[in-house]
């Protein structure tokens, strides 16, 4: 994979861990968070790699196409970790992210992208309990 990456969910568990490692690793690599994202995981994950990572996130939401279209515009691969995985919320608020979310990312690739790799990576905990 050749190009700049982006890391969906990247103050998440699992989001963090792979915006760090590429970013570690030398390679050019952007995470999207929400405006209102805890950066917790991020900023600890800096002081315990030496790396900066905040520099390289982006703001964006699943529930905002334009702001995806933003943040995937120079992207070649972007690996989708964000959904709403949580033990309460109603039905309704797991569609709208776990599964329109993902329909807006794929539809906010611009149109004459068609080489973007998409790597989604994703659990049972998205449909709720």
């Amino acid at each position: 994979m050749t190009g700049p990456v982006l890391v969906t969910g990247a103050n998440g568990f699992l989001g963090s861990a792979l915006l760090a490692r590429l970013v570690k690793s030398g390679r050019d690599a952007y995470g999207l968070v929400r405006k209102t994202g805890d950066l917790r995981r991020i900023i600890e994950l800096e002081a315990d790699l030496q790396i900066d990572i905040r520099s390289r996130l982006r703001i964006g939401d699943l529930e905002d196409s334009e702001s995806l279209s933003d943040a995937l515009a120079d992207c070649a691969v972007v690996v989708h970790t964000a959904a709403r995985a949580s033990d309460w919320g109603s039905r309704r608020a797991f569609f709208d992210v776990n599964s329109r979310g993902v329909e807006r990312l794929i539809t906010s690739i611009p149109g004459d992208r068609r080489d973007v790799r998409l790597i989604l990576i994703s659990t049972a905990n998205v449909a709720g309990y």
